[in-house]
C-alpha cells in the first residue's frame, strides 16, 4: 500500500490527478490511499488543505496545533486492517507540505519504513529523529525549486514565510539518527509535480510516479 499526502493548498483529489501513480498501482497490484489534511486557511473551505508538519508549516493546521501525526497514524492503521496490508508493505509519498509531513512521520514514528518525498524537507520540531533507525527517505527535489530551496531558507515563490531546512541539514539530522536520506536532484525542475516528472523522464526514462514506485520496490522487477 502507498499512502499519498498532498501539498499545502491541495487535497486528495489534486494529488490523485497530478501524481499519476494509479496506473502503476493497477499494473503491480498495490493500493494507493490518498488522504486529505484540514483547512489551510480561514477562507479556503474544503478545497485548500494542509498538514501540521512542524516548524511553522503550514497554515492553520500548524497554528491550531492539529495532531496530524495521530490522524495519519490512525488512518493508516485502519487501512492496514481493512485491506490486510502488513506494516512492512506500507509506504508513503508526499508533495511539498505533504512531503514534509512524511518526513516528520519518518522522524518521529514507525509508521513507514520507507517513503518518497517530492519537493519537501525535514521540519520536525525535534533535535534528533528517534524513529529514524532503519528508515529510508527518498527525496526528489527540483534543482530550480524556489518554493522550498535545496539550500534552505525562505523561498522566493509561494505564499508561506517559512525558513525551510536545507537538504544538507535534513540529511545530516536524519542520518545522524540512524536513517538513510537519499537526495535525488532533478535538473531543470521547479516545485511542481509535473515538472519533477518531466525531469525524471529525461533523466531516468520514468515518470516520477514510476520512479518512486521502483525505488520503494512496489513494482515487479523482471
Amino acid at each position: 500500500m502507498l499512502v499519498a499526502l498532498h501539498g499545502g493548498g491541495g487535497n486528495a483529489r489534486f494529488m490523485l490527478s497530478h501524481l499519476k501513480v494509479d496506473g502503476v498501482a493497477e499494473k503491480n497490484g498495490f493500493i494507493v490511499a490518498y488522504l486529505s489534511g484540514s483547512a489551510a486557511t480561514r477562507i479556503g473551505g474544503n478545497k485548500l488543505k494542509a498538514w501540521n508538519a512542524g516548524s511553522g508549516c503550514c497554515g492553520k493546521p500548524y497554528s491550531n496545533k492539529v495532531d496530524d501525526v495521530g490522524y495519519i497514524t490512525g488512518a493508516v492503521r485502519y487501512l492496514q486492517r481493512k485491506y490486510a496490508v502488513a506494516p512492512e508493505r506500507t509506504f508513503g509519498v508526499g508533495h511539498s507540505n505533504g512531503a514534509m509531513m512524511m518526513q516528520t512521520l519518518s522522524c518521529l514514528t514507525d509508521l513507514f519504513r520507507e517513503v518518497a518525498t517530492l519537493a519537501g524537507t525535514l521540519m520536525a520540531e525535534a533535535p534528533s529523529c528517534p524513529a529514524a533507525l532503519n528508515h529510508t527517505i527518498h527525496n526528489y527535489h527540483g534543482a530550480l525549486d524556489e518554493n522550498v530551496p535545496i539550500v534552505g531558507g525562505f523561498g522566493s515563490k509561494g505564499v508561506t514565510n517559512i525558513n525551510f531546512t536545507s537538504q544538507a541539514k535534513a540529511k545530516a539530522l536524519f542520518e545522524n539518527s540512524g536513517g538513510r536520506y537519499l537526495l535525488h536532484v532533478l535538473p531543470g525542475a521547479d516545485h511542481a509535480i509535473e515538472h519533477l516528472s518531466l525531469s525524471s523522464q529525461r533523466q531516468d526514462g520514468l515518470t516520477i510516479g514510476e520512479r518512486l514506485a521502483r525505488d520503494l520496490r512496489l513494482v515487479s522487477v523482471n
